[in-house]
């Protein structure tokens, strides 16, 4: 024997309640994920709506079919407005309450009010206008790292197909000019099948912060927190996954002179502010291509994908007269005039060969390799008097490609 209306949609409300409670939890615990927050309201009013729904025989007319219906609209709106935020976009509240307020407004008047089919239709066709912008927002965000985006991509392309279902088949779910879908066990697949994908929406949203928050947290501990440079540890990885396969490449180790007499003179602070500066000197006189980072104290590396020996040198010497320039203009605490910085560089060169068929040492090797020879060039110009450039051309086939 089937379950009657009550139960099934007993049973429906139920896991929306559920799935509200859980949105609403994962808020509490990101408090700082504004999107939740969003959704949290949506999965809250998705509840409401349905509950007014069932109950639609018990309550005045106004609530069951304006504000359950008009709760639906906000939800979708909801949905979508948190995807917004989640991409860092601004929201707009008109946009948000338009739909809700426009359903009122046009529930007043009498022909629209009475055709259960045309609400239904128009209500469907809403519903996928959101979700047809959430998923554009979702697929348009920077989120295409993230392996859950696929997923709610799928989710959401369910609930659109779901509610657009509804529009050709709207006169089919009403019985004697009533809405049968709350009262109909035939029609209940429709609450089931909503409830499902909704349950697995809900989860998917959650994951999908869950694991940008964990993104963000791997990124920041590749980040040097006083430069914005990446540190040591960022500096292998990027350099690694940057490292051509052939072609002209370039490493370069600098390190700022006489650094801890600056700290001693003028202190930590002003110390902090001339590495910062050293860090923004970098950033101006690099290309997006190349991989910048300091290593520790007052020592940066770089990677130059692509850059022959006249190219380096050309982009060793800018630094070095740049960071000179900009350091004379910062002047400390009684002093009449600026400190003028300089910097020591070594430069590793290599052209790299296509190895074909023929194995080739990792990139991670030939990395580590050019590293260590630029050091030994950076050694040389602070043994030569300090300020220059000592060069050094590397020869990778000397290096074990077992290695």
């Amino acid at each position: 024997m089937g379950l009657d209306p009550w139960t099934l949609w007993s049973l429906i409300l139920l896991i929306a309640a559920l799935l509200a409670g859980v949105m609403l939890f994962a808020w509490w615990l990101t408090p700082r994920e504004t999107a939740l927050a969003y959704w949290s309201v949506a999965f809250v009013l998705l509840g409401l709506s349905m509950l007014g729904g069932v109950l639609r025989e018990h309550l005045p007319a106004f609530a069951a079919i304006q504000l359950a219906n008009a709760a639906i609209l906000l939800a979708y709106a909801l949905l979508w407005a948190g995807m917004r935020c989640f991409a860092g976009r601004r929201v707009s509240s008109l946009a948000v309450l338009a739909a809700p307020v426009l359903w009122i407004a046009l529930t007043l008047v009498p022909p629209f009010r009475d055709s259960v089919a045309m609400r239904i239709a128009l209500l469907s066709g809403v519903a996928c206008v959101f979700i047809g912008l959430t998923m554009f927002e979702l697929w348009s965000s920077p989120t295409r790292h993230l392996r859950t985006r696929k997923i709610l991509f799928a989710m959401l392309a369910m609930m659109w197909v779901l509610n657009a279902a509804r529009i050709p088949f709207a006169s089919s779910m009403t019985i004697g000019g009533k809405l049968a879908v709350f009262s109909d066990a035939r029609l209940a697949w429709f609450g089931l099948s909503g409830i499902a994908i909704t349950l697995f929406l809900s989860f998917a949203l959650i994951i999908l912060v869950r694991e940008r928050q964990e993104m963000l947290y791997r990124s920041a501990s590749l980040i040097d927190e006083l430069t914005g440079l990446l540190n040591r540890r960022g500096f292998l990885q990027q350099a690694a996954m940057a490292f051509p396969r052939s072609g002209p490449v370039a490493v370069m180790m600098l390190d700022l002179d006489r650094f801890k007499q600056i700290n001693d003179q003028y202190g930590h602070a002003f110390g902090d502010r001339v590495l910062a500066l050293f860090a923004k000197v970098l950033r101006d006189n690099l290309r997006q291509s190349d991989v910048a980072a300091r290593l520790g104290g007052e020592e940066f590396g770089i990677l130059l994908p692509g850059t022959k020996l006249s190219d380096a040198g050309r982009i060793a010497e800018t630094i070095r007269r740049g960071f000179a320039e900009v350091t004379l203009a910062m002047v400390p605490d009684g002093l009449p005039q600026g400190v003028r910085g300089s910097v020591s560089i070594g430069l590793s060169l290599a052209e790299l060969a296509d190895a074909g068929p023929q194995p080739r040492p990792a990139s991670s090797t030939l990395l580590d390799a050019m590293v260590r020879q630029a050091d030994e060039a950076l050694y040389r110009a602070k043994m030569n008097g300090r300020d220059r450039t000592e060069f050094a051309v590397f020869d990778p086939t000397r290096v074990n490609p077992a290695a």
